[in-house]
């Protein structure tokens, strides 16, 4: 009997396996130019192409193509092609979305908890409870969710773990979560330990919404090595995503660290110490809510733009690599202080897969009274870089039922922790220290050239480093932990820039 050409029977099984998947309601998918398979068979989001891992295992389990063979190849291009021509053009999520005031998160399996805010309010807009049904927590996930008219798809590779059955309400374990955590008694900045608990119970409900955070707030845990800021991040990260997942820095990975946020909703760095040079920057672009963008693997003229939707928490001993300005700005510090005792790490994390379907069920809870609370909230006037933290805030105190009056409170109070946190090795603020040491120089008028000059002079002889131009020096007078110590002001004179600079408490008492 005649054998078949190869190219025949490729075009034959392609075609087969295209109806198999189609009958069992799998989907052909176009996400950002790129072909994809949702599969009805593992419920799992994967490229077609035949150098995919997921996609060879696929071939070989469902089908029985061996990657080895000439035959599996063939298929996988004659379906990226199908899929192509056919497929249906999709934006991909992950973790979470909040659109059109609901809150969509992902269970892994092809189906999502629909989050509508079901609250009952009461006619002043207090909310008072919730209509909360687990019947109407697990909608299927029909490919009916859309974003800027564009259908949204959530991918499964960021490997979250949600419990099978959560128990939905206000049953204590997510608060206890913060127990034999030891806060910072008084921070420099007048940090409290309620405002630290606050703060980062607000930040917990927050990694939810990353719809309403252009720029996305980074939590930095700071503290001696044994106060507990690693695990703290850990217990958050294994009871809300179900999976610890340590982000590694490396000397030379800026395109595993972009990536890695894409696949990790809560972006956990532990122990950040050393000087990479590259993190700043990177840190900075991602705080300032940047994206980046690289030449498509494979392709010579295409792009693909990473653009991850995480919320970065750090724990840290040594923070050099966050505290660039913009970073600063943009970042919770919170302080804790070293435990003499307290469980091991290992019993903790025992703990919270024990008890993960009260912990996530009191959190899919509150989750519900937020989003409720978000449609109750008045437009609000903000002056903060964290102004998006803040009107957030106001929404998590009412949904936990706080008092909403902390929240000024509360952001006055980080405001001046970040400042703190910023001047603690700034080297510019240490020379300019010093130049205001000598009297002569207080409130006197000098040129940017000038003061440039003579701030340069005292940074070479002490042996520090110090910013290269007079732009730079500029742009760091500007700065809100500098302008906490000095007000600096500015003027021309004969198309020179001249400053004038005097301690914050002289200006203040003589104005």
């Amino acid at each position: 009997m005649k054998r078949a050409p190869t190219a025949e029977i490729a075009e034959a099984v392609a075609h087969q396996t295209y109806i198999i998947e189609m009958e069992a309601s799998s989907k052909f998918l176009v996400i950002d130019g790129d072909p994809h398979l949702f599969s009805a068979f593992t419920k799992q989001l994967m490229p077609i192409s035949h150098r995919d891992q997921r996609f060879a295992a696929h071939l070989a389990m469902v089908y029985g193509l061996n990657a080895r063979d000439d035959l599996a190849p063939k298929v996988g291009s004659l379906l990226e092609s199908k899929c192509l021509w056919t497929g249906t053009k999709m934006k991909p999520r992950r973790w979470a979305a909040y659109l059109d005031q609901t809150l969509y998160l992902s269970r892994y399996d092809g189906t999502v908890f629909k989050i509508a805010g079901a609250g009952v309010t009461e006619q002043n807009g207090r909310l008072v409870d919730d209509g909360w049904s687990n019947r109407s927590t697990g909608s299927i996930l029909s490919f009916e969710i859309e974003d800027n008219a564009k259908t949204v798809l959530f991918a499964d590779d960021d490997g979250g773990v949600p419990p099978l059955d959560p128990l939905i309400s206000r049953n204590g374990h997510l608060f206890r979560l913060l127990r034999g955590i030891r806060w910072a008694s008084e921070t420099v900045g007048h940090l409290r330990k309620c405002d630290q608990v606050r703060a980062f119970m607000v930040w917990m409900l927050m990694v939810a919404f990353p719809d309403i955070f252009p720029t996305k707030p980074i939590l930095m845990l700071e503290g001696a090595a044994g106060s507990g800021k690693s695990t703290l991040l850990q217990m958050a990260q294994m009871a809300l995503h179900g999976k610890l997942l340590p982000v590694g820095i490396e000397e030379n990975g800026i395109r595993d660290f972009w990536v890695s946020m894409l696949r990790s909703p809560i972006t956990f760095l532990d122990d950040v110490n050393a000087d990479y040079k590259w993190l700043p920057d990177e840190i900075n672009r991602y705080a300032t809510g940047g994206v980046r963008i690289e030449r498509k693997l494979y392709k010579n003229s295409e792009e693909v733009t990473i653009a991850p939707q995480a919320f970065i928490a750090v724990a840290t001993m040594d923070p050099r690599s966050f505290r660039r300005g913009d970073t600063v700005d943009r970042s919770i510090v919170l302080r804790m202080e070293r435990r003499e005792y307290g469980l091991s790490g290992d019993a903790i994390r025992a703990q919270i897969v024990n008890s993960r379907a009260a912990i996530y069920g009191e959190w899919l809870y509150y989750l519900n009274r937020v989003v409720a609370a978000l449609r109750l909230e008045p437009p609000r006037w903000t002056t903060q870089r964290l102004g998006d933290f803040e009107v957030f805030a106001y929404a998590a105190a009412r949904a936990v039922s706080w008092n909403q009056r902390f929240v000024p409170d509360l952001m006055a109070a980080l405001s001046r922790e970040r400042s703190v946190f910023a001047a603690e090795t700034d080297v510019v603020l240490e020379v300019l220290d010093d130049w205001m040491n000598l009297p002569s120089n207080e409130g006197k008028w000098v040129s940017a050239r000038d003061l440039f000059k003579e701030l340069n002079a005292l940074a070479y002889a002490g042996g520090k480093p110090f910013v290269k131009t007079p732009q730079a020096l500029a742009q760091r007078l500007r700065a809100p932990h500098v302008a906490a110590q000095y007000y600096v002001a500015d003027s021309v004179d004969r198309d020179r820039k001249i400053y004038c600079i005097v301690r914050a408490a002289s200006y203040a008492t003589q104005n």
